[in-house]
């Protein structure tokens, strides 16, 4: 799975609004608008 927004400590920032959110690779957001990506690396594809 690409993450082209993640950044160096493996987290997507992503919007999330009602249990939803603006992307599809979000569908598992967490409160705080981020979702975890451990393998994704600074340039935001996976190792």
């Amino acid at each position: 799975m690409d993450c082209p927004f993640c950044n160096g400590s493996g987290e997507t920032p992503c919007l999330c609004r009602g249990g939803k959110s603006d992307m599809g690779a979000c569908e598992d957001c967490k409160g705080d608008g981020y979702i975890v990506c451990p393998r994704c690396n600074g340039t935001g594809l996976l190792e």
